[in-house]
């Protein structure tokens, strides 16, 4: 069949140029979970390496400190400026850096060759010369079957880069957001946000067919059977025993597929303007909610083989060799008679005379889908973390985005009445 498995080389190298690309963080640059390697930055942010190889920082409890919270108050800066951090993926011997730009945003610098302190097969987190490197194994799985020669990653899915030739790629759906109130919110008076119930849970694509001359070209084959129509499969399947996570501008942070009582002590106003108004068209300043889930990526391969069949036929060999099989009843006298055997043979019927064996000569083979291990190809966990989410579509926003929530909140006004009633 011509399977190719993904070597630790490969992954390793896979691995070095997906961070060699990495782009600065951005504000909703997904959490990783359950990702011990990181470490406390100067302005008290705990920074890890994302899942695209973006370095992302966020205030953490195990970083706070009077000096830090002092130093975070320095507008729209993740980090002080000049400092750097750098990892090592150390079976190729490169080491990767990140440094603080003017602006206090991480900046990618690449990637050089070194060939010291590494230990094989690891991955090592260094964020200054002063600190101990963290480090860790990236796990693979050579005995891992997968049509996938490669793997290319964005921030909504991933591309298959398959066997023979064949791509497929697929993106995560949307997951949809109500709210209550709805569409402005007021300053203390709690909300309410979920994940709508009909937003999928479930999407899959396709690669091209290969046909059965496309097969033949490819030397695609199951032993000494024909192949046709081959093709492989690609999917998404949402996690819900891990339920979403919500990153709620000046909030705080939130997990469930429902989550209420949130709750904003001042208005949005000077906020970008994003939020929806009163009419259709209109927006106002609002806070970002920005919602995560996680996902379970599958494969799938599916093709025609050539049947193969059995006859009895009578061993003319078994006098002049001397050994007779007693298999099978060519004479049909309900007992098997000396001298026969079965033999298999390969359907090649072809009435049509077209060079391709009938309909009747194929069966079809599937796979099923198979769930793959994203740490084969780099990623830093097993399953991937989405952040494609978005307002359910009503008629003031009747074709909202997929790259987060905005929440206008406005100042509660009182009534000021006449005492007199007028």
């Amino acid at each position: 069949m011509g399977r190719k498995l993904f070597g630790s080389l490969a992954l390793l190298t896979l691995l070095v140029s997906l961070m060699t690309l990495a782009r600065p963080v951005v504000a909703g640059s997904p959490p990783v979970p359950d990702r011990e390697s990181g470490f406390c930055d100067e302005m008290g942010f705990w920074c890890s390496v994302g899942a695209d190889g973006s370095l992302h920082c966020e205030a953490s409890g195990q970083c706070e400190s009077e000096g830090d919270r002092d130093r975070r108050e320095t507008e729209g800066q993740i980090c002080v400026p000049g400092s750097r951090f750098s990892y090592l993926i150390c079976d190729e011997g490169q080491r990767c850096t990140y440094v603080c730009n003017d602006a206090g945003q991480w900046e990618s610098w690449g990637c050089i060759p070194v060939y010291d302190v590494c230990v094989d097969d690891l991955v090592c987190l260094t964020p200054s010369g002063s600190y101990e490197p963290t480090c860790w194994t990236p796990e693979t799985r050579e005995d891992s079957e997968t049509p996938c020669e490669d793997l290319d990653w964005g921030t909504a899915g991933i591309q298959c880069l398959g066997e023979y030739g064949l791509d497929v790629s697929v993106t995560v759906p949307c997951q949809r957001v109500g709210r209550i109130p709805y569409p402005r919110g007021m300053v203390v008076v709690p909300n309410r946000m979920w994940i709508d119930a009909n937003s999928p849970a479930w999407v899959e694509s396709w690669s091209q067919t290969l046909d059965y001359n496309a097969c033949l070209s490819h030397d695609i084959k199951e032993d000494d059977r024909l192949i046709r129509n081959f093709r492989i499969g690609l999917a998404w399947e949402r996690i819900d025993d891990m339920p979403p996570y919500w990153k709620v501008e000046e909030s705080g942070t939130y997990r469930g597929w429902s989550v209420g009582g949130i709750a904003w002590e001042r208005s949005s106003w000077g906020k970008p303007r994003c939020g929806p108004g009163l009419q259709q068209g209109e927006r106002l300043p609002a806070y970002r909610v920005d919602v995560y889930t996680y996902w379970q990526a599958y494969w799938r391969r599916v093709y025609d083989r050539q049947k193969k069949f059995e006859e009895c036929e009578s061993d003319w060999r078994c006098d002049a060799w001397g050994q007779c099989n007693t298999v099978c009843d060519i004479d049909g006298d309900g007992h098997a008679d000396s001298g026969t055997k079965w033999e298999t043979y390969l359907c090649n019927t072809d009435e049509n005379e077209d060079g391709i064996p009938d309909d009747e000569c194929w069966e079809e083979v599937d796979s099923g889908w198979q769930p793959f291990d994203l740490r084969m190809f780099g990623y830093p966990t097993s399953y991937f973390v989405s952040s494609a989410a978005g307002p359910i579509p009503t008629a003031l926003e009747p074709n909202p985005g997929c790259s987060g929530v905005c929440v206008p909140v406005i100042e509660v006004q009182g009534l000021i009445r006449n005492p007199r009633g007028q």
